[in-house]
């Protein structure tokens, strides 16, 4: 859609409180600041990539937008610093859903501001081009923690188990964590993590592709805490994993995986003919599982 058809969204819907634009690439700063002037309702902008609309354009739109804005989702994007950061924070302090996906310029400088928003419920950090560590997340962590259901992560390569034992202190309520690529994070800290987790129910989405520090003992103690809970469970290059890991699942009886829905075990070692057919019959609710056969790829 060309710029001034976008445009025609603030005039057709003047009530619309959601606006979602995927692949926004020509919206403009006029069209932006044209949209969140008409739409007084608007409670959550999600915007993925639109890469034409500049630093002073944020500002000024969530400035517009102000205190009843609830959702922020951005993705994709290199117009974005450490003052629109402060000026999200500022001018939108009731947010609860806040997604930087891609963004050049996500840094710890632009991410500090964060840990003043005090209603967090999902946070989503993924792949950002700066350098994110555990001395700015931690901080987030524990302002939001206590409201925390969701939590994306992936990507951010620097952050390591100080992270994790932030979560677990703080986060009673997560039900979604997703920690892709986070590599530092280690077998002896997950274990001591989930061990502990006590005032957390349960996840029921948990990603940790090609997290490989994790290994056996690790696994089996997130089984422990949230096999009985975990809808989506992926493990995904973890391909030190042995089958005894999976026991837990196929011969377990602790109704662990009677939840379980999707199932990424792919780029796992261990997988053969045998565990799959096992693990098929023992996660009645199965629907996605998927499998790479690493073996070809040794």
């Amino acid at each position: 859609m060309h710029a001034e058809k976008l445009e025609q969204i603030a005039y057709i819907t003047p009530n619309l409180s959601t606006l979602q634009l995927s692949f926004c690439g020509r919206l403009v700063d006029s069209v932006l600041a044209a949209i969140v002037s008409r739409l007084h309702q608007l409670e959550h902008l999600i915007l993925t990539g639109p890469f034409l609309i500049t630093k002073s354009a944020w500002k000024s739109a969530l400035q517009t937008i102000g205190r009843k804005l609830r959702t922020f989702e951005i993705s994709d994007t290199a117009r974005w610093d450490e003052e629109c950061s402060k000026t999200l924070v500022t001018c939108c302090p009731n947010l609860e859903t806040v997604a930087f996906k891609r963004i050049n310029g996500l840094s710890n400088e632009s991410i500090k501001y964060l840990s003043t928003l005090k209603h967090l419920k999902s946070l989503d950090l993924t792949e950002p081009v700066g350098v994110v560590t555990d001395e700015e997340v931690v901080p987030i962590i524990q302002s939001a923690g206590k409201n925390l259901e969701k939590l994306v992560l992936d990507g951010c390569v620097e952050l390591s188990d100080k992270t994790l034992e932030a979560i677990v202190r703080n986060c009673a309520h997560l039900h979604t964590l997703s920690l892709v690529l986070l590599d530092r994070i280690t077998d002896e800290c997950v274990v001591k993590s989930f061990g502990s987790w006590k005032k957390n129910p349960g996840l029921v989405n948990l990603n940790l592709t090609r997290c490989v520090g994790i290994k056996d003992p690790g696994v089996q103690a997130i089984l422990a805490h949230s096999g009985a809970t975990l809808e989506t469970l992926n493990l995904n290059s973890l391909d030190e994993l042995t089958q005894e890991t999976f026991k837990l699942i196929t011969e377990g009886e602790d109704d662990i995986g009677c939840d379980l829905v999707e199932l990424d075990v792919g780029f796992v070692r261990c997988i053969n003919d045998d565990l799959v057919y096992a693990l098929s019959n023992a996660c009645k609710e199965l629907r996605i599982l998927k499998v790479v056969d690493s073996h070809e790829y040794r």
